[in-house]
């Protein structure tokens, strides 16, 4: 799928800021589906709706623990293939479920990123944890621009 048609999934959303994601994570579907629609579209899990709820929160209100472990399993995906900017982005955006997930065989994102020697990605993962701190820390505020930047910079690939 062309970047142009994810970025036109991505904002589709309804009167609510709902997007196709929330759709799909508020229902049950067959095994791998909804991870499969994540691969398929890269649509990124961070973005919220009104609520300012990601779609896994709203595969937990709907109890949809198998949309749940998907979406997790994008996160260990992303890890397992290096994709640390993609980390970050999630991140600065506060989706805040990327090192307390694991997929089927509870392996952690970092477990996955060191077994395949993404050491970038693993150093990103092992930060996040005094990066929420801060956060919550500084009012609950992300980074400002020129903090993002630094951050981004610091972590992007050799």
């Amino acid at each position: 799928m062309s970047q142009r048609v994810a970025l036109i999934l991505q904002l589709s959303q309804d009167e609510h800021g709902q997007s196709m994601l929330h759709f799909a994570a508020a229902r049950s579907h067959g095994r791998n589906a909804l991870f499969q629609l994540l691969q398929e579209t890269e649509i990124n899990i961070g973005y919220r709706d009104e609520l300012y709820r990601t779609a896994r929160d709203v595969a937990i209100q709907a109890n949809l623990p198998e949309n749940i472990q998907e979406i997790d399993k994008w996160v260990v995906h992303l890890a397992a293939r290096g994709e640390t900017e993609k980390l970050v982005e999630l991140l600065l955006e506060g989706y805040d479920h990327l090192t307390d997930v694991g997929d089927e065989e509870y392996n952690t994102a970092v477990d996955v990123a060191t077994e395949r020697n993404h050491m970038d990605t693993v150093a990103f993962l092992q930060s996040v944890a005094a990066f929420q701190v801060s956060r919550v820390e500084g009012g609950g505020e992300i980074l400002p621009p020129e903090g993002r930047m630094a951050l981004t910079t610091e972590y992007r690939p050799k």
